[in-house]
């Protein structure tokens, strides 16, 4: 099976941020909030 590019990109950026944030789920989710505050009405939920 191939591996699929896109999913490797995910996978690198989910790695980078997640040791950014020392691994730490509450930190990252905390970060993840206040990102999704700057785009209020372009998400869906």
């Amino acid at each position: 099976m191939q591996d699929d590019p896109i999913v490797a990109a995910v996978r690198e950026i989910k790695e980078h941020l997640a040791a950014a944030f020392g691994y730490d789920e509450h930190a990252i989710f905390s970060d993840m909030r206040k990102r999704e505050s700057q785009f209020c009405g372009r998400l869906v939920s």
